[in-house]
This record gives C-alpha cells, sequence and structure tokens, in this order.
C-alpha cells in the first residue's frame, strides 16, 4: 500500500493495476456517475503501465484532480443509464499527460479492466475536456462490442491518411470530414462524430446542411444506427 492510501485506494488500485491509485472523493464528482457505480481516480506520480510500460500516466494534485473531475464527469452524464450501464465502465483514471510509447494521446480505454484512462493535461486543463471524454469513451466502446474493425466502413468511407503524424492542425478538414484529426484513421473519424453529435448536434447538422456534404451526412446516419445497436444510444440529429 502506497503512503496514504486508503484501503478503498488500494483495492481500486489492484483492480486496475494502477500502482499508487487514488479515489477522487465522491463530494468533488457529478453525483450520476456515483449512480451509474463509476470512479473516478488520478496517481500522484508519473507511472509507466503494462508488462513494457508502453503507457503513461502523468501524476497530479489532487486540486488538479477535482478540476478535471467536473468537465469529465459532465461529459459522461450526457449518456443514458443504460447505455454507460452496457459499457461496464467502472474507472476513469486522469493524468497529467498520457503516452503511448512517445506519443502524446488524449487517453487509453482498457476494456477487460473496466477502465478509461484520460489525458487532462500537464499544466492546464485540456481544452475541450467533454469532447476529448466522449471520443476516448468511443473508442471503449468500440473495443468492448469488437466493432473496431468495420468492413462496412471500410467499404463506404475512403480517404484517410493512415498516419497520425501526417495530418495538419491549421488545415481545413477536407468534404466528409468534421476536422483534421478525423481524417487520420476511420476510428478516429467514428470517435469524433460520436462526440460531436452528443456535444452539438445542432452544429453538426447546420454544417452539412449549409454545405450539402453528402459524405458527412451519411457517416452521421452510419453512426446513429451503430450507436444504436452497441449502445442503445441515437445520435442523429432530428430532421436531418
Amino acid at each position: 500500500m502506497a503512503l496514504g492510501q486508503s484501503a478503498e485506494d488500494q483495492r481500486a488500485a489492484e483492480e486496475t493495476e494502477f500502482p499508487g491509485l487514488r479515489l477522487v472523493a465522491t463530494r468533488h464528482v457529478d453525483q450520476r456517475l456515483t449512480l451509474l457505480g463509476i470512479r473516478l481516480a488520478y496517481v500522484e506520480r508519473d507511472v509507466r503501465l503494462g508488462t513494457t510500460g508502453k503507457y503513461f500516466c502523468g501524476g497530479l494534485s489532487l486540486d488538479r484532480a477535482v478540476a478535471g473531475a467536473d468537465p469529465v464527469g459532465t461529459a459522461l452524464a450526457r449518456l443514458p443509464y443504460e447505455s454507460v450501464r452496457k459499457l461496464g465502465l467502472r474507472y476513469v483514471i486522469l493524468c497529467g499527460g498520457a503516452k503511448s510509447g512517445e506519443r502524446g494521446i488524449g487517453g487509453i480505454p482498457v476494456p477487460p479492466l473496466n477502465l478509461l484512462m484520460l489525458n487532462v493535461g500537464v499544466d492546464a486543463l485540456t481544452p475541450r475536456l467533454e469532447g476529448l471524454t466522449l471520443h476516448e469513451l468511443y473508442h471503449m466502446v468500440e473495443l468492448r462490442f469488437d466493432a473496431f474493425r468495420d468492413a462496412d466502413w471500410d467499404q463506404q468511407f475512403t480517404g484517410y491518411l493512415g498516419d497520425y503524424a501526417a495530418a495538419d492542425p491549421s488545415t481545413e478538414a477536407k468534404p466528409g470530414f468534421l476536422n483534421w484529426y478525423a481524417q487520420t484513421f476511420p476510428h478516429e473519424d467514428r470517435a469524433e462524430l460520436f462526440s460531436a453529435l452528443l456535444l452539438r448536434p445542432d452544429d453538426v447538422a447546420a454544417r452539412i446542411r449549409a454545405t450539402n456534404d453528402a459524405v458527412l451526412r451519411r457517416k452521421v446516419l452510419y453512426m446513429d444506427q451503430k450507436s444504436r445497436n452497441l449502445l442503445g444510444l441515437k445520435l442523429a440529429p432530428l430532421g436531418l
């Protein structure tokens, strides 16, 4: 047991395989998450995870963890109870920076351990943290339900860069894509759509109508059907 860890912290550390894990007190967390049985947690010191140490989670102070808990909790609470119950998420671990190898990442889902690791920022809260939370959550959805490889999607939608390094944040998205990051890989495109359709569905619909983007519309309808199948969750804006 790490210094200052409670018995409850220690249990969570064992279940998540995160050494030194500390739980954020429920008084600091959206009550809806508590009702869903989801606990937020953090580490005070940097840790490397897994047998090879591939994944990195940066340490946070309690104050920083509490600050990150608010937008993360708000994002997760956007999903209906039944959808979250199906997903089986139990822990969301907040990190002051996250990496896969040496590449910075927004987070990593680990379905076998029922956890989602999130990068809430190193020196300040990650911008658009609600959106990032939902993006990473969708990766967990596809991994949980063995829907990450989607042959139907790949057949219908193309034009991906196939390389994170090739994406340029300063460029406008091509037709059929919400933003530059969606152009990297199909699974990133779907995660960006999932996040946007939960956070700002009217904006997505308005963009499709303004640009008459038939490909983006088809992607939204595809995501709506896939989300209904996996989570029982409607995504498409009314009238699209």
